[in-house]
């Protein structure tokens, strides 16, 4: 095997690393996203250019004295 396949052996295995390491961070990520979303039913997305925050809320809306039942 000649210099120049090993370099691009040696190339190809640190990016094959570095994409695992990758995956890695964004399964985590997404990881402590469920969990947030879970426990407080909210997440805060700051990927992009502006920062947006989802709530969700679930319930019932009763109004006192209404006829219906």
């Amino acid at each position: 095997m000649g210099e120049a396949e090993r370099k691009g052996r040696n190339a190809q295995v640190m990016s094959n690393e570095e994409d695992e390491c990758e995956q890695e961070e964004i399964e985590t990520g997404q990881s402590e996203q469920t969990d947030q979303i879970i426990k407080t039913g909210a997440i805060t997305a700051t990927k992009g250019k502006h920062v947006i925050h989802c709530l969700t809320i679930v319930g019932q809306v009763v109004i006192i004295g209404s006829d219906e039942a």
